[in-house]
């Protein structure tokens, strides 16, 4: 499952703090893993623009909006307790705490400076993100423009640009030599299912085949392109294979290339390992997210 919103945090937060003992964040974070059971994939999520672990995020959040409401309070840094404010929201039959009951307390609304009470739905609706995950969603979506621009740029282009073109995304992910030299076209009239050859690093000593399908949207590589890769693999006795397509693959296609080595890119994943790797694309604007330094203050004397 998905790592819920910070929201869905804030009744099961509450409750942690129910013993009236004091928590450090690191023992909050441990309870609430227990609690929704999350996998290793999500604990280690981190998000798109900072790297911040998205749990550790979400949890810090949510204690900010709990100690805002008076709810919870910070003996030390760090370190958190419930006030008796928060003991009478536990003794109240409610199925979950949300921002929206926050907003009866003025010490929560002055908190978040003043923010009026009477707010539209579509602040409502805005607010169910952290402030971060409000601007991974904005750079989420530009990404995904982005990819689209790409993809359609790669297919205004012909099949033999496709081929090579390859080649020099792989060689700027740290295949080959680190020149497109390193990659090699193989002859149309024999490449028995292989568009290229390359090496998985720069002394050249494991080689790589590819095969690149310059398709259009919805013309999906089926399960005998995989096989026909598959056999050239075994006939050039090399073991290791890229299957790269503009389109993407059917269900029949990965299951044939499951277990056989071969890596299937899809048109999505190409445009993303252009994007996350700044191969065809500029940085336009960079933007920097702070947070307290308390090291420093500690350290002044």
């Amino acid at each position: 499952m998905a790592v819920p919103g910070f929201q869905e945090f804030m009744l099961p937060m509450l409750k942690i703090f129910g013993d009236k003992k004091e928590h450090k964040v690191s023992e909050c974070t441990n309870e609430i893993s227990k609690l929704f059971k999350f996998t290793d994939e999500e604990l280690s999520e981190k998000t798109l623009i900072s790297g911040q672990n998205v749990i550790n995020n979400r949890i810090g959040w949510t204690l900010k909006y709990l100690k805002f409401a008076k709810l919870i309070d910070s003996s030390q840094r760090g370190v958190y307790i419930i006030t008796n404010r928060g003991l009478d929201v536990l003794k109240q039959d409610i199925d979950k705490i949300n921002i929206k009951f926050l907003k009866q307390y003025d010490d929560f609304n002055e908190a978040r400076k003043g923010k009026s009470k009477e707010k539209s739905k579509k602040d409502v609706i805005e607010e169910e993100e952290t402030p971060i995950d409000k601007i991974e969603d904005i750079v989420d979506e530009l990404n995904k423009q982005l990819a689209d621009e790409l993809l359609n740029i790669i297919l205004e282009k012909d099949w033999i640009y496709f081929e090579t073109f390859v080649g020099a995304v792989l060689i700027n992910l740290g295949y080959g030599d680190g020149t497109l030299k390193s990659f090699k076209v193989t002859a149309k009239t024999r490449d028995g299912g292989i568009d290229g050859i390359i090496s998985q690093d720069k002394l050249g000593l494991d080689k790589i085949l590819i095969q690149a399908k310059h398709y259009k949207k919805g013309n999906n590589v089926g399960s005998k392109d995989i096989r026909d890769f598959s056999g050239a693999m075994r006939k050039a006795q090399v073991d290791k294979g890229i299957f790269i397509t503009t389109s993407d693959y059917h269900k029949n296609a990965i299951e044939e290339a499951d277990g056989q080595n071969i890596i299937l890119i899809n048109g999505n994943d190409l445009a993303n390992y252009m994007i996350n790797n700044n191969i065809g694309v500029q940085t336009v604007n960079k933007y920097e997210i702070k947070k307290i330094d308390y090291d420093y203050f500690d350290n002044i004397l």
